[in-house]
């Protein structure tokens, strides 16, 4: 919801909103309840750490919402998602591309 927020006041914000928990049909009808505009508003749904990257340096968003960190994963670790290893591995990537 904070990050909707955002949206709506300031969607001159490119935002690109990973969500590993909620479908895009939750999250658009959120949005449209809250009243954001949905012309800077980019929902991708994924827990792979390696295809989000992918899709925010294809978009170049203003800001990037992983929701939430401990969903991700990186297939390259045998861990589980949510374990400190895979949050530490998808964090510090995800500090590399800001």
């Amino acid at each position: 919801t904070l990050t909707l927020q955002i949206g709506k006041a300031r969607p001159d914000l490119e935002i690109l909103y990973c969500a590993g928990e909620e479908s895009a049909g939750q999250i658009k009808q959120r949005a449209k309840r809250l009243g954001v505009s949905s012309d800077n508003f980019y929902i991708y749904t994924e827990t792979d750490i390696n295809k989000v990257l992918k899709e925010a340096q294809k978009l170049d968003p203003d800001l990037l919402v992983v929701d939430s960190i401990q969903t991700v994963y990186r297939t390259e670790l045998t861990s589980m998602a949510g374990s400190i290893q895979q949050v530490k591995e998808c964090a510090a990537l995800l500090q590399q591309l800001a």
